[in-house]
């Protein structure tokens, strides 16, 4: 919301008013719960010399007249679609225009619209999303698993529609694929309001060496789409030697992109190893395409623990604690007793605290990395900074995953350039 003086002299409110209602019932028919609103632009200011500085709009919305309990920048555009009205309401709208230092105008006249529930199509609309980059193309690629290992990953189904949205049972097209099951099914014979969503999770277990595919089928009452087909596949390894974790994805600096040469952050996404083993990252900075010359090198930059990560329960927080104790022999009995219990209420909240600061998944591993920069190791992404790196120089940067085992995977190699 701008805060503004009215210092735009709109001579096109009352067109335009008549523009919104016109708009809007032909909507009103054509497209339930939905209100296009368009409008044209002011072409001068107040004290009527040329508008050159247009900034945008704001809409304003009601369900009285002249009481508008809500509004919306919608930028510097002319046309606004508006969803997710509630049938059988009037809704009541005008429109402010705004500079681009924050003069804003008066309202326009006011319009307004009620779309009729008889006048309606009620539809329900499934979407399929999954856990796996990119999400709605409809395929799961589990990647690589080494026999008698699992990897989960969630499908995500949404009713996008009006009306609620029934789902039959969903099943796999050949029951017999026993490297793919539905692990956890939270959807099939469902009924999903308008917006609302469920989960299922499938599972990937190989018990012996090969590529598999399979197809989990899911069923509903979305009359355009009655059941839509989502593929699995997935490759077993062999459990009788290591295999190195997957190729860690760059993220940026971009390729062939800019970076601050005094302190430049890098992000890559995780790596997944077959084998579950934890990974570590190194990530090498030099100034050939090689990675030979003038090379900056981190080490083990993100790591995962089997148990649960206690954060800083060091040297300093022990020193702490025989501090305190140490305070609890200097005083009185009674002055012993409130310190003794200050004490302990501290050891115990510390104690939880440090424990909150791990998470461990079912099997014993961590669903996420602890980094050594401190970042969210619930993240997807890894992040490490190396400072101090030379201005005007073109860097290239590539990262390893390795597995502690002697099973590494490189990343591409890319490059930017400081400034």
């Amino acid at each position: 919301m701008h805060i503004m003086s009215n210092c735009l002299r709109l001579k096109w409110l009352h067109a335009i008013s008549i523009l919104f209602l016109l708009m809007l019932i032909n909507v009103n028919v054509l497209c339930a719960a939905t209100a296009t609103l368009s409008w044209n632009p002011p072409a001068v200011n107040a004290d009527g010399s040329n508008l050159t500085d247009l900034d945008g709009y704001v809409l304003y919305i009601g369900t009285s007249p002249d009481d508008y309990t809500q509004y919306i920048d919608v930028g510097n555009v002319t046309t606004y679609i508006l969803s997710d009205l509630v049938y059988d309401i009037p809704y009541y709208f005008a429109i402010t225009a705004y500079d681009t230092v924050g003069n804003e105008s008066d309202y326009s006249n006011q319009a307004s619209i009620t779309i009729e529930s008889s006048t309606a199509t009620f539809n329900p609309e499934i979407s399929i999303t999954d856990s796996v980059a990119p999400m709605d193309d409809l395929l799961i690629q589990f990647g690589n698993t080494t026999e008698f290992n699992s990897l989960d990953q969630t499908i995500l189904v949404k009713n996008d529609g009006n009306a609620n949205l029934i789902i039959g049972s969903i099943v796999q097209a050949n029951s017999l694929s026993a490297p793919f099951s539905i692990f956890d099914d939270n959807c099939s014979f469902q009924s999903l309001v308008p917006s609302d969503t469920c989960l299922v999770t499938v599972r990937f277990s190989p018990t012996y060496t090969g590529t598999f595919t399979e197809i989990i089928n899911i069923p509903s009452n979305d009359s355009n789409e009655t059941t839509i087909t989502v593929a699995l596949n997935g490759n077993g390894l062999s459990s009788e030697s290591n295999n190195p974790p997957s190729e860690p994805e760059l993220v940026s600096p971009k390729n062939r992109g800019k970076g601050n040469g005094k302190q430049v952050g890098f992000k890559w996404k995780k790596s997944s190893d077959p084998d579950g083993d934890s990974v570590t990252y190194e990530l090498n900075v030099c100034q050939d395409p090689n990675m030979t010359i003038g090379c900056e090198t981190q080490t083990n930059v993100a790591s995962v623990n089997q148990d649960i990560y206690y954060a800083g329960i060091g040297n300093y927080s022990t020193s702490l604690l025989f501090f305190a104790i140490g305070l609890v022999l200097r005083f009185s009995k009674k002055s012993r007793q409130i310190i003794r219990l200050l004490v302990v209420t501290i050891s115990i909240t510390g104690m939880l605290f440090l424990a909150s600061c791990g998470k461990t998944s079912s099997n014993g591993d961590f669903s996420g990395i602890s980094q050594s920069n401190g970042s969210d190791f619930l993240s997807d992404d890894i992040n490490q900074i190396i400072p101090d790196l030379e201005n005007g120089i073109t860097y290239y940067w590539q990262v390893v995953a390795k597995d502690g085992k002697g099973g590494k995977a490189y990343s591409q190699v890319w490059s930017f350039e400081t400034e």
